[in-house]
């Protein structure tokens, strides 16, 4: 069904044939129970830097609206969608809100979804109230695509896409497509399920609340922000406060007044805002859409988003020569070029259409004399032929039987289509992208049973040398480099690139003449399915970067001063000099942990603060703040350490840096393979332990173990119990490579005091986890044992 009809053409057929003229705090609800341990409210220290704060941290407290707004009308927001948890209640597990707009697609922060996997989400559209579901859609997500330049630090390009399992049939959302529409003092509508008041309660029932857009340097001089906003992002509010958006409410919609098509446009993404919702001089922080509209488009409408990108046109309704053709009209019937013909009893029609546009629907209707009714010509069943012209566009010729008088008019309308159009998708160098595998993708051209996608890669210049790896814990990985043409370059299934599953992909070339390049992402194995990464780097970048080696040969004696860069991912708004090396990892092992440490008690003093990149896309991985290192008393100090498992063949990047603003002096980091302080554990295993005051503490002052858990088959359950009489227990399980905490419990084994702690997950392909036993408060000293188990 057409979503809408953008532009008609009529052709008329009389006897001959003739040719006719022819758009600082992330808002995130709890999902979750609170348990003993909860982080602190995120204070800044004497030198004006905070504990970097991860959205998954923010996580707690009671199930979640707009403040000082009004209930919204059964009908009003009709893309308005909630982000709820697969499994559970609407109303009891929404934590997040987003804007329908495509029916496979859904847009959302990436705060909201980071570090959480696609089945674990499910939309609710078609509903205002979400106790009544009636009447609503409630879909699962196929996919979760975060922008890769997302700074879980700055909250910078704060928005991510998520893909549907299946189509929404509510009204799809427009995208801002002019920055006008977004200037100082127009009044903007917020959406959401979140808090109505600051610290009260959330509501079942949608609610809106208009605020007038504020600039980005007003923003910017509150204390509660200074300078840390970007240009990506659009505030929103009143200076005496009152209306906000607030927790709960981010990822949904704010939208402005449309001047074409229906009444509203997408102009921002709710992302954060100040400590106290709606405070006076603290303005509501939103992801600013049209930074990022052709990169939305890319993944809705790519063949589309290509057009806007390459004719330099914004706004597929606009039409700004008055010609009565928008932008959607000039790509979907490029040069309106069309003729008709008549051979016997029957009436061919022929157009020229873009070769890739499965985002326009064409309906063809006939009519005999202009005066009688129009009837539809089915363009699939009387397809005749699809003539490639060469530069991108194709002759379609339609056949129907003629009608008995001696004229025949043809009238051709173009529409939105609601089918999931696959791609192209368009990739930057550097840059990366995230995506899933199913069977809604294409079927690769000549491979049976292997699904792809593919990624645009436009403009390199020649003699460019980059890196592409595609990695999966799902697939067998399979990558295909093409010219722009289509014709196959390179194809790599030799599993050179390493990985978890030791099936990953990794592809070097350099650039000729040719500027434009395609990648084709797919499966060595047929059948296969699943989420992967994709990234393009400049090996060169690397090549001249200090390195940090493995042991004691790698250490490194460095030193921050004035002259060094400020850290990049903490910028704008806090200003820390860092120094950058590349991790060499000769020498380790693969399935062996890493610890990087970095001590300054020398006499510097430097708060002392490690960042984890990966070199491969860019992203942060992990950052550590004063741990209190192997054999010291319970005092938090100035030197850190992190630990990680690496993945094999994967590239990355050390920061030593401080968590002090311009902090300078000495330090010396170094890597070490197989820490003494990390344990290994067999998925069968039980044996007892005790905490005392030399153990490490974690960042809530317990005292703490950890265990590496032994590699498993994807699908085992495994049971981890940790029981004591003298300490109240607490376990955690965590992603070895990110440190992303997975699972947690407290008291929920039982016991003889009832403190006991028990956890069972699944173990997922190639996955490796980190298990930390700890205690529910902080300076317990005691024994306790600590046991692993499959289940059937």
């Amino acid at each position: 069904m057409l979503e809408r009809f953008l532009g008609t053409l009529i052709a008329g057929l009389i006897a001959t044939p003739f040719a006719a003229a022819v758009e600082k705090h992330p808002r995130l609800a709890a999902a979750v129970p609170e348990t003993k341990k909860t982080l602190k409210s995120g204070e800044l220290d004497e030198d004006g830097f905070g504990e970097i704060t991860r959205a998954d941290d923010l996580v707690v407290g009671g199930p979640s609206s707009i403040i000082g707004g009004t209930t919204a009308g059964p009908s009003e927001y009709p893309w308005m969608a909630a982000l709820v948890q697969t499994g559970f209640s609407a109303a009891g597990s929404n934590y997040c809100g987003g804007s329908v707009i495509h029916p496979w697609w859904v847009v959302t922060a990436a705060h909201c979804v980071l570090h959480t996997p696609a089945e674990d989400i499910e939309i609710v559209t078609g509903t205002t109230d979400l106790t009544n579901l009636s009447g609503a859609q409630r879909i699962g997500v196929a996919e979760i695509i975060i922008h890769p330049d997302y700074n879980d630090y700055t909250s910078d390009s704060d928005v991510a896409l998520l893909r549907l399992k299946s189509p929404t049939n509510a009204q799809p959302l427009a995208l801002i497509d002019d920055t006008f529409l977004e200037s100082v003092g127009v009044l903007a509508t917020v959406t959401g399920w979140g808090l109505t008041s600051d610290g009260g309660f959330g509501t079942s029932q949608l609610r809106e609340v208009d605020v007038p857009i504020v600039s980005l340097s007003t923003a910017n001089a509150v204390p509660d922000y200074a300078n840390s906003l970007t240009a990506n992002m659009l505030p929103a509010g009143f200076a005496q406060g009152g209306k906000d958006s607030c927790n709960g409410d981010s990822g949904g919609p704010l939208t402005v007044p449309s001047p074409v098509g229906s009444g509203s446009m997408l102009a921002g993404i709710v992302s954060f805002g100040g400590e106290v919702c709606a405070a006076p001089n603290v303005y509501g922080i939103y992801t600013r859409v049209s930074s990022f509209r052709n990169y939305v488009l890319g993944h809705i409408w790519p063949n589309y988003a290509a057009y806007e990108n390459g004719n330099g046109v914004t706004g597929e309704l606009r039409d700004p020569d008055g010609d009565g053709w928008t932008h959607w009209d000039d790509f979907a019937l490029p040069g309106r070029r069309t003729t008709a013909d008549r051979q016997g009893g029957t009436s061919t029609f022929t157009f020229l259409r873009p070769s890739e546009a499965g985002e326009v629907d064409y309906l063809l209707e006939r009519n005999a004399n202009l005066l009688g009714v129009w009837s539809e010509v089915d363009i699939d069943a009387n397809f005749a032929t699809a003539d490639e012209v060469g530069d991108g566009t194709t002759w379609w010729t339609v056949n129907s039987p003629a009608s008995p008088a001696n004229a025949d008019f043809f009238r051709l309308t173009t529409g939105t289509a609601d089918d999931f159009v696959a791609g192209p998708r368009r990739i930057e160098a550097p840059g990366s992208a995230m995506g899933a595998l199913d069977l809604n993708d294409l079927e690769h051209p000549t491979l049976s049973g292997r699904r792809m996608k593919v990624y645009r890669l436009d403009d390199v210049a020649g003699g460019t040398s980059l890196a592409v790896t595609l990695r999966s814990r799902e697939f067998d990985a399979r990558l295909e480099l093409l010219d722009g043409s289509g014709t196959v370059l390179q194809v790599l299934e030799s599993d050179g690139g390493g990985g978890r599953l030791g099936q990953d992909e990794k592809l070097l070339f350099t650039a000729s003449g040719t500027d434009d390049y395609l990648l084709r992402v797919t499966t060595e194995l047929a059948g296969q399915t699943g989420a992967y990464q994709l990234a393009i780097w400049e090996p060169s970048e690397l090549a001249g970067m200090p390195v940090l080696g493995i042991g004691a040969a790698g250490q490194v004696n460095g030193s921050l001063s004035g002259s060094d860069d400020l850290d990049p991912y903490f910028q704008p708004g806090t200003d820390i000099y860092h120094d950058a090396y590349r991790l060499d990892l000769t020498g380790w092992n693969p399935g062996e942990m890493v610890e990087l440490a970095m001590d300054s008690s020398g006499g510097s003093d430097i708060d002392d603060f490690i960042v984890l990149v990966n070199a491969e896309t860019g992203s942060f991985i992990r950052f550590a703040d004063d741990r209190v290192g192997f054999g010291l008393t319970q005092t938090f100090n100035n030197n850190t350490s992190l630990y990680f498992l690496p993945d094999p063949g994967t590239e990355y990047i050390v920061h030593a840096t401080s968590a002090a603003t311009l902090d300078t002096g000495s330090y010396v980091l170094k890597a070490t393979a197989d820490p003494i302080k990390i344990f290994d554990i067999a998925l069968t295993q039980s044996g007892g332990s005790s905490f005392s005051g030399s153990d490490r503490v974690d960042e809530f002052g317990s005292y703490m173990e950890e265990f590496l858990l032994a590699p498993g088959s994807a699908g085992q359950v495994v049971r981890i119990r940790m029981t004591s009489s003298t300490v109240d227990s607490y376990l955690q399980v965590f992603d070895a490579l990110t440190g992303i905490e997975l699972a947690v419990d407290d008291d929920s084994g039982g016991g003889v005091f009832g403190l006991d702690a028990e956890i069972d997950f699944e173990l997922e392909a190639g996955g490796r986890y980190l298990i930390r036993a700890s205690t529910a408060v902080a300076d317990e000293t005691g024994n306790y044992t600590i046991s692993t188990q499959l289940l059937p």
